[in-house]
């Protein structure tokens, strides 16, 4: 009897610490888990805000071409007045930046005018030898700073064509 009492407490000194170590060992497997997923989380999250501020860059570029075309067209159409239309053509347009509510962000429009062509699907065109459709070309810019190392820009681009006297 005195043997068994002897080779128990042999075996249970032997396993003195096993618990220690494989509990150590999951508790770094639990912290490198741990620190991955914060990562991955921290990742996730940049991605989605440099999506959303080059989403208001964009934005802020289509809002300076659609705010200097909705300038040009009510000018054309409810003033009578394409002496804008015609600096363009003349290559004198002006650039133009809008004002927006948000200081970080720049938006300009530069008009280009790409010539006359046809008045082609208009029947005002058909053997009248004095109407052209005038092609005229809008590119928006914008820069967004914010808190970054480096702004977020985006450029969008836009067209018309106005039916007009030919050169």
């Amino acid at each position: 009897m005195h043997s068994s009492i002897g080779a128990t407490r042999s075996i249970a000194t032997s396993q003195e610490g096993v618990v220690l170590v494989t509990s150590l060992i999951l508790l770094l497997i639990l912290t490198i888990v741990g620190i991955t997923a914060m990562r991955t989380s921290t990742l996730e999250e940049r991605m989605a805000a440099n999506g959303a501020l080059q989403m208001r860059a964009f934005q802020a570029a289509n809002s300076a071409v659609d705010g200097y075309i909705s300038g040009l067209l009510k000018d054309y159409t409810e003033d009578n007045d394409s002496s804008a239309l015609g600096a363009i053509a003349a290559g004198d347009g002006s650039t133009e930046t809008i004002a927006l509510r948000d200081a970080e962000i720049t938006a300009t429009a530069e008009p280009a005018y790409l010539g006359q062509g046809l008045g082609i699907g208009h029947s005002i065109g058909v053997g009248s030898a004095g109407i052209a459709s005038h092609r005229f070309e809008f590119i928006g810019s914008s820069e967004l700073q914010h808190g970054g190392a480096r702004a977020t820009r985006a450029a969008v681009a836009a067209g018309i064509s106005v039916l007009g006297p030919s050169n």
